[in-house]
């Protein structure tokens, strides 16, 4: 039995002790969730490496599974022509959020190719922009890094630099592990506290610095009459990765390359005052 019948079977097999209406049940059949069988599908094209501890199987193999539906061997789960609404919903609902899943990606490829071109317009035009504010989330680990980085480097540029962030609690230590690689960077972030982003430092900034689509978004929704003001600082680097990671949750092999990866980008900014 399937979709509104089943609560009904329940109340009477416990109430009533009476076996569920209908055909019955079948022995040596297995039911399967059309849902998960797309996530599976999904999962098997995006993880294509060999690593021994990676569950998965072929492509095709998994494919031809579903073959077990139409020779009665298995059933999704829910489906039934005589009461077909449960797996009519389910297939609905499952494409409707690939749908969203497929626009979200379009929607976010779109907005990194246009970070590059504003930024890289923005980059040639850096001569004269001499107050820049460096912005990521929490302003512990990024922002300040950069900031830092920027002052060690400028030498004779007469520029001032601030560093902020949008995490609404203030006077926040650098994490000790991103301390201890910043110091191998040559940074020194020990006396770092961390401030929130403030209206009147959105005015003063010639040219703001973002590591990510995260803190771009989280400026629009503070005030999109700076978004002209914006760089993505990963564009001023040699990669051709538009966003720097977080490191807060990696691991320090992760959090060495985005220390690397930074550095590069602070290089590649000055370069830009030359």
């Amino acid at each position: 039995f399937a979709g509104a019948d089943f609560p009904l079977a329940l109340v009477e097999l416990l109430l009533f002790e009476r076996n569920p209406s209908g055909p019955p049940p079948r022995a040596g059949a297995y039911c399967r969730y059309f849902a998960r069988d797309i996530l599976w599908i999904k999962a098997i094209l995006v993880n294509r490496d060999d690593r021994p501890t990676l569950l998965k199987r072929p492509l095709v193999s998994s494919l031809m599974e579903w073959n077990r539906v139409w020779l009665g061997k298995e059933t999704w789960d829910g489906a039934s022509f005589r009461d077909p609404g449960p797996m009519l919903h389910e297939v609905t609902e499952t494409l409707r959020n690939e749908t969203r899943i497929v626009i979200t990606k379009v929607k976010r490829l779109a907005l990194l190719r246009d970070a590059r071109k504003k930024s890289e317009r923005r980059l040639a035009a850096l001569s004269g922009k001499r107050k820049i504010l460096v912005l990521c989330y929490g302003n512990i680990c990024r922002s300040p890094y950069v900031a830092h980085r920027l002052q060690q480097q400028m030498g004779a540029m007469d520029l001032e630099i601030r560093s902020s962030g949008f995490h609404q609690k203030t006077n926040r230590p650098s994490p000790l592990f991103l301390q201890n690689a910043a110091k191998r960077h040559g940074i020194d972030l020990d006396a770092h506290r961390s401030s929130i982003i403030r209206h009147e430092d959105l005015v003063w900034a010639d040219q703001i610095l973002v590591m990510d689509q995260r803190n771009y978004q989280q400026l629009l929704e503070m005030d999109a009459a700076f978004a002209e003001k914006v760089i993505w600082l990963a564009v001023a680097g040699k990669g051709r990765s538009v966003e720097i990671a977080d490191p807060y949750d990696l691991d320090s092999k992760a959090v060495e390359e985005i220390l690397s990866q930074m550095d590069d980008c602070v290089t590649g900014f000055l370069a830009y005052y030359s």
